[in-house]
């Protein structure tokens, strides 16, 4: 979409009008550099809002790979007191709704 439209000329850039604007003495160097200045202000300010958001994921993923480090833990340490009790993978299996490789897995067996 163009911003400004002059009789049949187009103009789709700040340059663009700048320069055009400037010509006619309706918009100054002073202006463009204030609006430009402007306009680099803004996407500053919308890229540290970007990087901001980043960091937050980074944390949040960083929260639940703890979390899941725990969660693992806790269930290899199940499996292992079952396993310590029942003596077998397939008694674990069941005991605990799960496949047999999944207990061979947890319990880093072969």
């Amino acid at each position: 979409m163009p911003i400004f439209k002059r009789e049949n000329e187009y103009y789709n850039s700040y340059s663009d009008c700048a320069s055009y604007f400037k010509e006619i003495g309706a918009y100054t160097v002073e202006d463009y550099k204030r609006d430009t200045e402007a306009k680099i202000a803004r996407l500053e300010e919308k890229d540290k809002k970007s990087q901001a958001e980043i960091k937050k994921s980074h944390a949040e993923i960083k929260l639940y790979k703890e979390k899941d480090e725990k969660s693992q833990a806790v269930i290899k340490s199940i499996c292992e007191s079952a396993y310590k009790n029942i003596g077998s993978v397939g008694g674990v299996a069941k005991f605990l709704s799960l496949s047999v490789d999944t207990v061979k897995s947890i319990l880093n067996l072969k």
